[in-house]
């Protein structure tokens, strides 16, 4: 019971305190995105290799996670028309800020998962929670974090049904 709770504490920290700066540039979706170059890790494997060792074993979720997630993703996705065409202003940033922020924490306080997954789910959200706090600061320009993000909870997680957020079409 300690234990859950440490971990979920350190995932409340992660979403008030600060993590790493994210290196940019454009992607597909015409929004800059962490650079894509596989680094090096310990054995010779590259990012890509371990990324495909996990592809293999996606972490297990609850009905609390998935459902968060599917929430974040959606207000997401409704913001893109409008932050693609400019029409996304300082309050809008916030408010999506502040709904992605909310769901984060719905899953810190409700999520069921074993200590091991919790983990694994943690180092997933803490990225996400900082760019959701970045919204309020750099509005478009952390777009680019919260939709890298959502690609590597599709990547690492199993959940059904599950779609990155749509690209945008040329």
């Amino acid at each position: 019971m300690l234990r859950k709770m440490l971990i979920h504490g350190l995932l409340a920290v992660a979403l008030i305190g600060s993590a790493a700066a994210v290196d940019a540039q454009t992607n597909d979706n015409g929004f800059s995105k962490p650079d894509a170059t596989p680094a090096r890790v310990e054995g010779g494997d590259t990012s890509s290799d371990a990324e495909q060792r996990v592809a293999t074993s996606k972490i297990s979720t609850d009905g609390e996670v998935r459902h968060a997630m599917s929430e974040i993703r959606e207000l997401v996705t409704s913001a893109l028309p409008a932050i693609r065409d400019g029409k996304f202003g300082t309050a809008d940033f916030h408010r999506l800020a502040d709904g992605i922020t909310d769901r984060l924490q719905q899953v810190s306080a409700h999520s069921r998962l074993p200590e091991d997954a919790q983990a694994k789910l943690n180092a997933i959200l803490s990225p996400l929670a900082k760019a959701a706090r970045d919204l309020k600061v750099e509005g478009e320009r952390s777009l680019s974090a919260i939709l890298a993000g959502l690609e590597e909870y599709g990547r690492a997680v199993d959940h059904a049904g599950w779609q990155d957020v749509k690209q945008k079409t040329p």
